[in-house]
């Protein structure tokens, strides 16, 4: 575990971005791919609205029910670890701000990794 706050704050960045491209590469492998930014160094609104239109997205996409339940479950967790990440930076640096996120990011991959064993089984 990190010790100071600007040891948490890098790994934060760095297991936030790690993340993002696990889900950017997932959601741009879908049958009919969608497209999210390659970054998120836009305004956090921006990622918000981002995030919110690939689930949008994502309940038109002709693929199995589980692995599309399992994407929007990964969609919705890196939105919040990334609200949470947001607060953390921005306000007091809490130790369950940084343990939630990386809870929250946890989420992500598995569901990610779900909705992937899911989508194979079924090809």
């Amino acid at each position: 575990m990190a010790d100071s706050h600007e040891e948490r704050r890098r790994e934060l960045i760095i297991k936030l971005t790690e993340t993002f491209r696990l889900l950017r590469a997932a959601l741009a492998d879908l049958p009919i791919p969608i497209q999210i930014a390659p970054s998120m160094a836009s305004e956090p609104e921006d990622v918000d609205r981002m995030l919110e239109r690939a689930r949008e997205a994502l309940q038109d996409e002709p693929m199995h029910e589980g692995a599309r339940t399992h994407l929007d479950m990964a969609i919705l967790a890196f939105a919040s670890a990334f609200d949470v990440a947001h607060i953390a930076h921005h306000r007091e640096a809490m130790q369950w701000r940084y343990d939630g996120t990386l809870f929250l990011l946890g989420q992500t991959v598995a569901n990610i990794t779900l909705a992937t064993l899911l989508a194979d089984e079924e090809s």
